[in-house]
C-alpha cells in the first residue's frame, strides 16, 4: 500500500509509524537486517512498541510452527538477530521487552 493510502485510510500516525518501521526492499536481505540493529535506537516510542510486538510474534511463530526449510542453526541465528534489534529499541516498554524474553528462553529451550 502507498504512504499516501495508508494516510487516507489510517491517519498521518499511523503512516509515519509505518513508513518508519519499513525496511528498504531495494537492498540485500543480509544489510536491511544489519540496518534494523543499527537503526532500532532511532525508533520512536510508538514505532519500538510495533517492532518490538513484531518480533516477539515471529519468535513465536518459530517456536509454534518453524518453517519446514529453517534448521536449528537458523532458528537460533533468528532468535539472536531478534534479541539484537530489540536491545536497541531503547523505548520499548518492560513488559513488552520482557515477552520477547519469555518467547526467546522457550523457543531456545524447545530447540535443545
Amino acid at each position: 500500500m502507498r504512504p499516501d493510502e495508508l494516510e487516507r485510510l489510517f491517519g498521518a500516525e499511523v503512516a509515519g509509524v509505518v513508513a518508519e518501521l519499513t525496511d528498504d526492499k531495494s537492498l540485500p536481505k543480509a544489510r536491511r537486517k544489519k540496518l534494523q540493529v543499527a537503526n532500532a535506537p532511532k525508533k520512536s516510542e510508538r514505532a519500538a512498541l510495533v517492532k518490538l510486538g513484531d518480533k516477539t510474534s515471529n519468535v513465536r511463530s518459530v517456536r509454534l510452527s518453524r518453517p519446514e526449510d529453517w534448521d536449528t542453526a537458523r532458528c537460533r541465528a533468528y532468535l539472536d538477530w531478534a534479541e539484537a534489534v530489540a536491545a536497541g529499541l531503547v523505548h520499548a516498554l518492560p513488559a513488552a521487552r520482557a515477552e520477547l524474553a519469555d518467547e526467546v528462553a522457550a523457543t531456545r529451550r524447545q530447540l535443545g
